[in-house]
């Protein structure tokens, strides 16, 4: 089962989204693990993967995941991952690996990420990443981090395998909603 899958590697279920701020309930759930991994609070969609979305070319079944340091879980993330797992459903299209997803507004007050990136969870081990059920499916979960305008250009001139590169280089904890810009 998801949930079992979920809490196994993010550690217990504390919350469960089911509505939106209007109060209707949504085809999925967004759940927080707030003491799986020390020092993180991890919100991940729970049920998204029930609708195949596009992938260049293909169909995959998704869940997205946002996880910040401890400090930063208090932050309305489950109501932004509910929006973005709602864009997903209504374009039938999954954020794949190296995709922006630009914001109108900062995404959250007094910090300067404009935009999320969407990559792997390489924090995570692989059997959670690609998870397969009894089914026979695979899921894939995708983790999104925020990202200031500066970063955003950087991927959109050099593409985002270079932007890995210079993330993973440069040290910084991209969980860490008060760090500097890398760019």
């Amino acid at each position: 089962m998801l949930s079992d899958h979920i809490e196994e590697f993010l550690g217990p279920i504390a919350n469960r989204y089911a509505k939106n701020v209007s109060g209707e309930n949504l085809p999925f759930q967004v759940v927080h693990c707030p003491r799986g991994i020390e020092g993180l609070q991890t919100f991940s969609t729970l049920g998204l993967s029930n609708y195949p979305l596009e992938c260049r070319g293909r169909h995959i079944q998704q869940e997205l995941m946002i996880s910040v340091l401890d400090k930063f879980g208090a932050l309305n993330i489950a109501g932004l991952l509910q929006q973005l797992a709602i864009r997903a459903m209504e374009r039938q299209a999954a954020f794949a690996t190296g995709d922006v997803i630009a914001a109108p507004h900062a995404l959250f007050d007094g910090k300067p990420f404009y935009s999320l990136y969407t990559t792997k969870p390489g924090f995570m081990p692989e059997e959670f990443i690609n998870y397969s059920t009894g089914d026979g499916d695979k899921i894939t979960f995708s983790i999104l981090l925020p990202i200031t305008p500066s970063e955003e250009k950087y991927i959109s001139q050099h593409g985002y395998e270079r932007f890995d590169l210079l993330f993973i280089g440069s040290g910084v904890d991209m969980l860490d909603l008060d760090r500097p810009s890398l760019v």
